[in-house]
């Protein structure tokens, strides 16, 4: 945004919960910024004192600083977390754009029973929240398909709209020398095929399908090397690997890493030939598009939505895993793949397209 727009930040004053105790004293990080106004990244970021209430943040000064700017748009990103819905209540003019990523994977876990129990409460809590907000916003966004219809209900005004999660272009792209370069590093040679899994080791990924699936084409004598990137050495990790080094086609094929920067990352998807996701989403599959990399992914309404150009092939759903996977290398195989095409096709995923066509709701002043 702050590319095409002078661009203002609300934000609180503590960093995500995601982020442990543990991990903040590693990084020397405190739990708590510093109060008051900054300019980070070309964006003005105003950070405000807030108080917690059942794990939810709020600064009920919100409406006071909108009031104040009095902004040609107004985005309020994941309105559940109440900061950003406090924005509905200013009476400045200014438009309101509202957008939404819960989707059935956050209740992945649960019992169908539970689903059904917290979704009632979902309704009575936040969906309140969320009628609220949307009766004020011009247009509601879902980041998937999932989200647009879960949250249907709770938006009278207008139908919501899909808004895809981005990536930004200036940090994965493709680069042949890049590639070339993060190839060698890794010892993939010429005549080989990366298949890269990228994230957090978890079962639920479904990982060690992609392993039998790759062990099965080295088999029938395909030259592939499986790329794991990701590996957090806890005991969920070492238990997956366990079972990936056991399969004796991989041995000396597979490559293995940690977590890695961004950099890092763009340059294994640029070193690979196949991203696969067999079940679970990941703001990677975008990234690693906006790199031209053929992505595998499921056909399905949460992230289904993002191979509308034809940069990758969707799993089938009526085979077992392995077997759809394999399928799926196969048919890349055989596939024509210019990357530097797929990038351009993805570009719809890009942070700088999804921008630009959030602007054209704001506010149009005299000159």
């Amino acid at each position: 945004m702050s590319q095409i727009a002078d661009t203002y930040v609300l934000a609180g004053d503590r960093v995500n919960p995601i982020f442990t105790d543990d991990h903040l004293r590693q990084k020397q990080i405190s739990r708590r910024y510093a109060t008051g106004t900054s300019r980070e990244n070309d964006v003005t970021v105003l950070r405000l004192r807030t108080a917690e209430r059942r794990s939810m943040l709020y600064a009920m000064n919100v409406p006071r600083y909108i009031d104040l700017l009095n902004p040609d748009l107004v985005i309020q990103v994941m309105p559940g977390q109440i900061l950003p819905a406090l924005a509905s209540g200013a009476d400045s003019k200014s438009p309101r754009l509202a957008l939404y990523g819960d989707n059935s994977a956050m209740w992945a876990k649960l019992s169908p029973s539970a689903q059904k129990i917290k979704w009632r409460i979902f309704a009575n809590t936040k969906g309140r929240i969320y009628a609220h907000v949307n009766k004020r916003a011009i247009q509601a966004f879902g980041y998937t398909p999932e989200t647009a219809t879960r949250l249907s209900p709770f938006n009278d005004s207008s139908a919501m709209e899909v808004l895809p999660l981005t990536y930004p272009k200036d940090v994965y792209f493709y680069d042949p020398d890049l590639r070339t370069r993060t190839r060698v590093e890794y010892g993939i040679h010429d005549d080989e095929s990366a298949v890269l899994v990228a994230g957090k080791l978890q079962v639920q990924k479904r990982i060690e399908a992609v392993a039998a699936a790759v062990a099965s084409r080295i088999r029938a004598g395909e030259k592939l090397k499986l790329i794991i990137a990701g590996n957090d050495s806890s005991e969920a990790s070492n238990r997956i690997l366990g079972q990936i080094s056991a399969i004796p086609e991989l041995r000396g094929k597979t490559v293995l890493t940690g977590f890695l920067t961004q950099s890092e990352l763009n340059g294994v998807f640029n070193a690979s030939d196949a991203g696969i996701w067999p079940a679970m989403p990941a703001i990677t599959i975008q990234q690693a598009m906006g790199t031209g990399l053929p992505v595998v992914i499921p056909s399905n309404q949460i992230v289904g939505h993002l191979l509308k150009s034809g940069t990758g092939l969707f799993l089938d759903s009526k085979k077992p895993l392995d077997s759809s996977i394999e399928d799926a290398l196969v048919a890349l195989s055989q596939m024509n793949v210019d990357r530097t095409e797929f990038a351009a096709r993805n570009y719809w995923l890009s942070s700088e397209a999804v921008a630009n066509a959030l602007t054209t709701f704001a506010r149009v002043r005299p000159s």
